[in-house]
């Protein structure tokens, strides 16, 4: 049985776009992370009371995000009548929407605690969960510890947007906020579960012997990127099936007290 919305601006988050106004739109989590998928977080914290530490908040309401996002004042959801008189109830639906979602897990997934999932990465995050893998086997460590969105997206085929590096979890049943068998379809994307990180510090243990190498292509890109603190956990990876927002990683601040103001441009913003 599938799920019927019954707020309209909540199906248009999850799924494909939200029209604020005549002029301007918003994406849903279906297409990618961006304004809609902060309005989309912002629910998911409300309606499960989820917390993050004050230095180790979500992305989406870090001042990266709010800096970089230039199509905020003109598209500030978060000042939308519309999104603020629907709040309450949308916040409700998503806990409809959840306990939906956990029947139907029991019905396809009987009697597992655990669903084997798998998040396919590319591209800068490809090479540095590599890179925290490479520096965890060197030590014997048999995991590694990075952060994430509060809403993450997985699936359970693993030619679904294949890219360079896949990351096999077992995904706590009560984790998955929905999938693709919650809704009708065309919804989501098939093959799509969304699952929630609620941890305090916002960090995934990752057993190291789950992630793997799908692609030849991953070699230029995985001697890109240097690991800045190779003991810091604090390093992001986007468990997103889009990438159309880059978010700035953490670096350690340079001592260039003594260097001319045209060096320091140049280490900053001059990257690989």
């Amino acid at each position: 049985m599938k799920y019927k919305f019954k707020n309209k601006l909540l199906y248009e988050l999850i799924s494909h776009n939200y029209n604020i106004n005549k002029q301007s739109a918003v994406f849903g989590l279906t297409v990618g992370k961006g304004l809609g998928s902060a309005a989309l977080t912002f629910l998911v914290k409300r309606a499960f009371n989820i917390h993050r530490l004050p230095t180790l908040e979500d992305r989406h309401f870090t001042r990266s995000f709010l800096n970089n996002n230039d199509r905020l004042s003109k598209n500030n959801i978060f000042i939308c009548e519309e999104f603020l008189e629907n709040l309450d109830d949308m916040t409700d639906e998503i806990v409809l929407i959840y306990n939906h979602t956990q029947a139907e897990l029991d019905k396809s997934y009987p009697e597992q605690e655990y669903i084997p999932l798998i998040r396919n990465l590319k591209k800068e995050y490809a090479a540095l969960i590599l890179k925290l893998k490479d520096n965890a086997e060197k030590k014997d460590v048999k995991y590694i510890e990075i952060s994430s969105d509060i809403i993450n997206c997985f699936t359970d085929n693993s030619n679904t947007y294949g890219f360079h590096v896949a990351v096999k979890l077992n995904i706590p049943k009560q984790n998955i906020l929905y999938f693709d068998k919650t809704f009708k379809q065309g919804t989501i994307e098939n093959n799509e579960f969304i699952v929630f990180n609620g941890d305090i510090k916002g960090l995934w243990k990752i057993p190291v012997d789950s992630i793997s190498i799908t692609s030849e292509e991953i070699g230029s890109t995985h001697d890109c990127r240097e690991i800045k603190d190779k003991d810091s956990v604090y390093y992001y990876i986007n468990f997103s099936s889009s990438n159309n927002i880059e978010f700035t990683l953490p670096t350690k601040k340079l001592n260039n007290k003594n260097e001319s103001l045209l060096c320091r441009f140049f280490k900053r913003y001059i990257t690989c």
